[in-house]
């Protein structure tokens, strides 16, 4: 990828649910969404996205010439290992993310072996099948401060303005002990499920940075996130949308009585 030029229109960020590996197959308004996303904003110059799958202590940045596909699930069906998503990658762009998070004190390194994970291919694949768009995917820590994972979402804030898409993938509710597979995908949440995705929705809505931080602490946060690993995406994304501070509810679907797909856009 050439270096990024800057463009008039301002690139939204996007928090997006993923599911395991069936997402690919599954049907549904959902799936509908993000096969139609790429027809709802300006084509990407590149995408970078915070994957829930991937943790390290130091934030880490890929940097390879083209991407690989990592399977890191087992239990499914032979076939899903055989999918693959390999757009290229960008070591303009990677690096100056590197810039980005140094200017602003943010500890960083590179990884060039690692492979886009289910928690991005899976979503990519359904939104940009051609596999044309530059992909750079980033690591999380959910040990951090949420106030400190805001802050490395807040360092990406340029990239939007030169038409780079920047993602958080994970998942709300996340809780698979609870999920009630017998009610079906369509079945009715519950309270608590959709008390807990109300409260997060007024937090963003209101923009209170405080007190999404404290999500660890509220009434139902064992039911809906038993630990911080898909939840903290969000807030990575949040913090990518600091420079305009609107948060709007794209799409929330409930499943299984107690887990949900949900994306918001960061005008």
């Amino acid at each position: 990828m050439q270096s990024v030029k800057a463009v008039k229109e301002l690139m939204p960020a996007f928090f997006i649910s993923h599911s395991g590996p069936q997402l690919l197959v599954e049907q549904g308004p959902y799936i509908e969404y993000l096969k139609e996303f790429s027809k709802t904003i300006k084509k990407p110059k590149a995408i970078v996205i915070f994957s829930a799958h991937w943790e390290e202590p130091i934030q880490t940045i890929s940097l390879v010439e083209r991407n690989t596909t990592y399977h890191d699930f087992s239990g499914f069906p032979k076939e899903f290992h055989k999918v693959t998503y390999t757009p290229p990658g960008s070591a303009s762009l990677s690096k100056e993310i590197s810039e980005l998070f140094n200017k602003n004190g943010i500890k960083n390194t590179f990884n060039t072996k690692r492979g886009l994970d289910h928690c991005v291919y899976t979503v990519l694949k359904l939104m940009y099948p051609k596999e044309d768009i530059p992909v750079v995917s980033l690591s999380i820590n959910p040990d951090l401060d949420p106030q400190e994972i805001y802050k490395i979402g807040a360092a990406l804030t340029p990239l939007r303005e030169k038409g780079v898409l920047i993602l958080g993938s994970g998942v709300i509710l996340h809780n698979f002990d609870l999920i009630d597979w017998r009610a079906g995908p369509d079945a009715p949440p519950a309270k608590w499920a959709k008390e807990f995705a109300e409260w997060v929705g007024k937090q963003l809505d209101e923009w209170n940075t405080s007190e999404l931080s404290k999500y660890d602490q509220t009434k139902h946060r064992k039911d809906a996130a038993p630990t911080p690993d898909h939840f903290v995406p969000l807030i990575y994304a949040m913090g990518a949308g600091s420079d305009v501070k609107k948060a709007n509810l794209i799409q929330l679907h409930y499943l299984y009585k107690t887990g949900c797909y949900a994306v918001w856009k960061f005008d």
